[in-house]
Parts: C-alpha cells; sequence; structure tokens
C-alpha cells in the first residue's frame, strides 16, 4: 500500500483530521489523510478519510483508503465493508479490488478472493502482482498447474519479482518437478538473498532431489540468516524429522515453540519425534497443547489417534480419525490410518475401501504406478480378458496376497503377474499365473491392472473367506535336496531363527530383537539355523561367539536357497518379517513373534492367523516386552522336547 501525496499540507503541534481556519473539502481531507497515514496516524487519517466520504459519498478513494487503513487497524471485516463500498462507486478500481482479494485470502475466504484477483486483473491485466496472488490461491486450492500458469504470466510481467519465483517454485514442489522447483527458488533468492525464508524453500526442493546435504546446509544457512524466525527453524526440523534424526528435529521444534508458543503445527510435529523417540506422554502431551491452540488442526487429531492405537486405545483413536477426517475429509494419511485401525480389528469392509488411500500418502507416491489400463475392482468380468497384477510393497506383502492369483484365474482372467528380482524363482510355478515377469520389465498389454494389494478388497475378503490353503509356495525340489546334503543326518529337532527385519522400515525398532535378546531363551536340546542374509555387527559377534546355543549359518543367498533350508526344518521362528511369510505360505510350522502393537495382517488377540493355518503367534503383552515373548516360546519347546 503506497500513499501518493499530492500537495500535502499540516499544521503544527499534534495531527488533526481537520483545518481549524477554513472547513476544507473532500478533496483537501483526503489529502490530509493521506499524510497523515504515510505518518502511520492510523486513527486521525481515518477519520479524515471518512470525514470525506461523508462530504462525498461517491468518493472512491475516500472510501478506499479507509479501507487501507482499517486494514492496518487489523479490522478486516470493516475494511472489505470500505472496499466494497467504493467499488461501488468506481467498479473499474484495480487496486481495491486487489487488496480486497488480499484481505479475503487473508481470511481463508479462497473463491472469494480469486473473485476479487480476476477482477482486478479484468481492470488492468499487467498488475503483477495480482497475477502473483492468484497463483498463491490456486496453490492453495489445490490446482498447482494453473498456479504455474499464473506465477509465470507474473514473473513475464515482472522479472525481478521474488515473490512469484518463489511462489512458482512451491508449485513445481507439488508437481514434483524439484529440479524446475530449485531453479525458481535460485532465481528467488539472487533477488533476496537475505530472505531466510527463501533457502528453507531451496533446501525442501533439494531434499526433494536426494540432496540431503545440500539441503541440511540450506536449512542451516537459513538459521543463521534469520535465527528469530520460528518458521525456518520449523523447516529445518521437518527436515531432519523426514531424515529421522529425531532428537536434533526436537530441538529446532522447540527453537521454533520458544520464538513462538501458540505454534500449534511446532506443537504437533515435536509430538510426533517425541512419540518415534519412545516418549509417549510426552509426546500426548505435545498433542494436547497443539489442539489447545488450535482445535481445529487435523494433523494434531490424526497424530493422537495414532498415539492412542499404539496405546490399544481403539475408541479414542477412531474419534481423533473420524474429529480429523471430519476436519480434512481428504486427508490421505487419516484414511489410510483408519483403513489399518479397522483391519487389524477385523472389520474388513471398513477396512479395505480406506486402506486403497495407501497409494495416495506422499511416500508412496515415487513407487506408485500410472499404468494406462483400468484398475480391477472385482465387479468386471475377465473372460477372455488379460489382466496384470504387480507387487507394489515388501517381499513378505508380495508372498501373502500372491495367493490371490488362482482366484482371479478362477473368474477367467489370463494372470500376467509382476514380482520383485528375489522373488520371480520362487513364484514361477504359483497357481494361476500365466506369464511372471520382473519389476522393471516393459507393462505388458492387458485389459485391467491391479496391486496384490488391492485385491482382497476387489474380492470383498472377509475373515471367513480368507483364501487360506497352504502350500500355496513351494521351495524347488533340487535346492531341498542339496540343502539336505549339507544338514547332514539329523539328531535333534531343527528350528530356524530370524529375529530382526528391515532396519529401514520405519516400525524396525518395535517389530526387531537382537540375537541375543533371544539366546538366552534358547533351549540347547534343538540344533538352530540361521534364515538371515542382512545380519547386524552386534549379531554377527553373536553369532561367532555365542555361550548358549550353536546357530548354524548355511549358505543361503536368495529366498529360493532360504525355502530351500525351510523344508528341512522343523520349526521357523521368526518375527514379522517376509521369513515369516514365507514359512507360512509353504505351509512349515512357524512362530511368529510380534510387538505390542502388531501390523494389521495379525489383528488382536488371537494366537492363530486366518492367513496362515500353521503359524502360531505370540504376542508382546506390552511395549518392549521381548522377555515375556520369548519366555512364553523357551516353555512352549522345552514342552515340546518333552513330548516327543
Amino acid at each position: 500500500m503506497v500513499w501518493k501525496l499530492k500537495n500535502p499540507f499540516s499544521r503544527g503541534g499534534e495531527p488533526s483530521p481537520r483545518s481549524d481556519a477554513i472547513a476544507p473539502d473532500a478533496n483537501e481531507l483526503l489529502q490530509r489523510g493521506m499524510e497523515l497515514a504515510s505518518r502511520q496516524y492510523w486513527k486521525a487519517a481515518l477519520e479524515c478519510f471518512r470525514a470525506a466520504a461523508d462530504l462525498d459519498p461517491n468518493h472512491a478513494e475516500a472510501h478506499a483508503f479507509s479501507g487501507n487503513v482499517l486494514r492496518q487497524l487489523g479490522e478486516l471485516d470493516a475494511a472489505i465493508a470500505a472496499y466494497d463500498r467504493a467499488l461501488a462507486s468506481k467498479a473499474d478500481y484495480a487496486e481495491v479490488h486487489y487488496n480486497r482479494g488480499t484481505l479475503l485470502h487473508q481470511a481463508n475466504q479462497l473463491r472469494a478472493a480469486l473473485e476479487s484477483f480476476d477482477s482486478a486483473l479484468t481492470v488492468n491485466p499487467t498488475l503483477a502482482q495480482a497475477h502473483c496472488r492468484r497463483a498463491d490461491i490456486l496453490r492453495d486450492m489445490g490446482q498447482p498447474q494453473e498456479a504455474e500458469a499464473s506465477y509465470r504470466r507474473a514473473i513475464a510481467l515482472m522479472p525481478g519479482h521474488a515473490d512469484a519465483h518463489a511462489g512458482l517454485g512451491v508449485a513445481l514442489m507439488a508437481l514434483r518437478r524439484s529440479r524446475d522447483a530449485l531453479t525458481s527458488f535460485d532465481l528467488a533468492i539472487e533477488l533476496r538473498p537475505d530472505f531466510a525464508r527463501l533457502f528453507s524453500n531451496r533446501a525442501a526442493a533439494q531434499a526433494q532431489l536426494g540432496l540431503l546435504s545440500e539441503a541440511r546446509a540450506s536449512h542451516e544457512h537459513a538459521v543463521q540468516l534469520d535465527p528469530r524466525d520460528a518458521a525456518v527453524h520449523f523447516n529445518q526440523g521437518a527436515f531432519l524429522s523426514d531424515v529421522r534424526e529425531w532428537q536434533p528435529a526436537v530441538q529446532s521444534y522447540q527453537a521454533a515453540i520458544r520464538l513462538k508458543p501458540d505454534y500449534a503445527e511446532a506443537h504437533c510435529n515435536l509430538g510426533l519425534c517425541l512419540q518415534e523417540m519412545g516418549q509417549a506422554d510426552l509426546a500426548m502431551d505435545s498433542y494436547n497443547r497443539a489442539l489447545e491452540i488450535n482445535p481445529q488442526l487435523a494433523t494434531a487429531f490424526n497424530n493422537r489417534g495414532n498415539l492412542f492405537r499404539s496405546r490399544k486405545q481403539f475408541a479414542e483413536a477412531l474419534h481423533d480419525y473420524h474429529r480429523a477426517r471430519e476436519l480434512e475429509p481428504g486427508a490421505i494419511d487419516t484414511h489410510y490410518n483408519m483403513g489399518q485401525l479397522a483391519l487389524l480389528q477385523g472389520d474388513f469392509a471398513v477396512g479395505w475401501p480406506e486402506y486403497e488411500w495407501r497409494e495416495r500418502i506422499e511416500a508412496a507416491k515415487a513407487f506408485s504406478r500410472r499404468l494406462p489400463q483400468p484398475r480391477w475392482t472385482g465387479e468386471s468380468s475377465l473372460l477372455g480378458k488379460r489382466i496384470f497384477l504387480y507387487a507394489e510393497q515388501g517381499l513378505g506383502d508380495t508372498i501373502q496376497f500372491c495367493r490371490y492369483a488362482s482366484l482371479v484365474a478362477a473368474r477367467g482372467g489370463h494372470v500376467i503377474l509382476e514380482v520383485q528380482p528375489g522373488l520371480s524363482e520362487l513364484l514361477a510355478d504359483l497357481d494361476g499365473v500365466a506369464e511372471l515377469q520382473v519389476a522393471g520389465s516393459p507393462v505388458p498389454q492387458a485389459d485391467y491392472q491391479c496391486p496384490l494389494m488391492s485385491l482382497p478388497g476387489a474380492f470383498n475378503t472377509t475373515l471367513e473367506t480368507i483364501p487360506c490353503r497352504v502350500p500355496y509356495v513351494h521351495a524347488d525340489p533340487k535346492r531341498s535336496e542339496r540343502c539336505q546334503e549339507m544338514l547332514g543326518p539329523q539328531t535333534r529337532p531343527r528350528i530356524g531363527l530370524a529375529w530382526s527385519g528391515n532396519p529401514r522400515q520405519r516400525n524396525d525398532r518395535e517389530r526387531s530383537m537382537t540375537l541375543r535378546q533371544m539366546t538366552r531363551y534358547l533351549p540347547d536340546e534343538f540344533e538352530y539355523f540361521c534364515l538371515q542374509n542382512d545380519i547386524r555387527d552386534a549379531d554377527h559377534e553373536t553369532l561367532r561367539s555365542s555361550p548358549d546355543v550353536t546357530i548354524r549359518e548355511l549358505p543361503a543367498n536368495s529366498l529360493p536357497d532360504t525355502a530351500a533350508l525351510m523344508e528341512s526344518l522343523d520349526l521357523v521362528i521368526s518375527v514379522d518379517t517376509s521369513l515369516a511369510h514365507l514359512s507360512g505360505a509353504m505351509g512349515r510350522r512357524t512362530w511368529i513373534l510380534l510387538p505390542y502393537l502388531p501390523d494389521w495382517r495379525w489383528m488382536l488377540d488371537r494366537t492363530d492367523s486366518p492367513w496362515y493355518p500353521t503359524a502360531t503367534l505370540y504376542r508382546q503383552p506390552a511395549v518392549n516386552d521381548w522377555d515375556s515373548v520369548l519366555s512364553a516360546v523357551s516353555q512352549d519347546l522345552r514342552a515340546a522336547v518333552r513330548i516327543s
């Protein structure tokens, strides 16, 4: 807002809206008001503008400048009303349309704001700032492509418009054009090298490109430029959370909160970090504080719902998920979490549709498939049709849900199955599969497509209709024969062990244990075999010098090798990894050791699995209580020895 003065006059002493000598006309009052406004005497200026409007009710400038002052005073509704009066007198007042749009945007009335900016541009298409603000709204409305076009028009009109370059970068990030976004942020930084938040934006683009060292440096520079800006600390915390550096992220969020105690989003994200660090009570305090500050913060309800779920407070979790969905109906994480909770509780009718939201999660977008064929949802006939089924998550997920290929084939479909390279040999003879290909191969010609983990929903699977016939995965007979020769004559029962999973998986801390924890409970009446290929350093040491039991390592460089070994074992004991799924799919006797809150597929409060009839489930009675689980395993092993 610029106050253009035209022959301003001033009396000495305190500002006054009127001259003592001669009663001024409306234009003189307007000039006097502009002088006072330029010196930030807002209330006195407002008196002048209102007096001018009283003298001339159709004086558009008097109403417009009243709106500007009211905006400075924080009286937004009154400012909008003043702008409306100005436009009633002068409908082609581009600056007023622009100012009105800015206030409506500030009030989150996005569509009304967009209309005001469009009106401003109808009057004056060269108003670069209006193009930029219009783009901001389109971006906020989830229309990044349209926003990009408006930002580029603003830049064409004003190449030195730093905000337009920065906004364009944000829109390009939403379009996952990270390299182009980085270029836009760099151009904005050239124009405003002292603006800390631009470096935060650049860091986000660098992180999306996998340039983590550069992103870290950009965040640090942003904090150095403006250590009093809570937002740059918040952005740094978000980056550190994404790379799972929880303690430094906590420090960044705490710095943001010190600068801005009512920063609800920072309290919410702080809670997430504390939850990941196992500090559940402090996390709950942070979520509660976030919701005290902003009871409309959907993310805080979603995150608190997750914390309730981790404590098995399912009614409270469901309440928070519902509240989050009411506040933000399109919240992807909330729908996905509701799906997992429903499946965990055996409510498949609710669970499968909500679980479909998994493909929209940000972390999954890099792996999601954009295929030309329509998705098969179970409704269309497959007679004479080709259908492309493909793996989408981990090896265990593929092993569990590839069983549906035979059901698809039974509907008349010609099944083409794509799996991870490590599973291609193992699943080569899978029932129902006409063609098998490895991930990375060209997409085949097909009439329909469906990811494996959507098939339970497509078949409206219930607890009673889970296809649970095992085995449906088989070891190669020649590999099994070679493995048996390697093992030699059996003198004791043979048990395979798997105690940890992929360390990069988000819940690995809960589902994995150390080998040392396990061996303390293993009776020596058995012969034990390591089923894992990926063994952590501390576990290698235990394997070399275990004082309690001997665990043999056989050359098993692939899942087909592991399957052959499993054929020669009497029992597999495994935490929740792909090896547990492999053993269960082969129909081997399998004991699966589960954390306090298991993955949804193991459900609750049962020792059997409807997915794997030969599996027995051992559950933690409290968070991180592996001792109770292993004690029960030890007792059952000793009982088995006595029975035999």
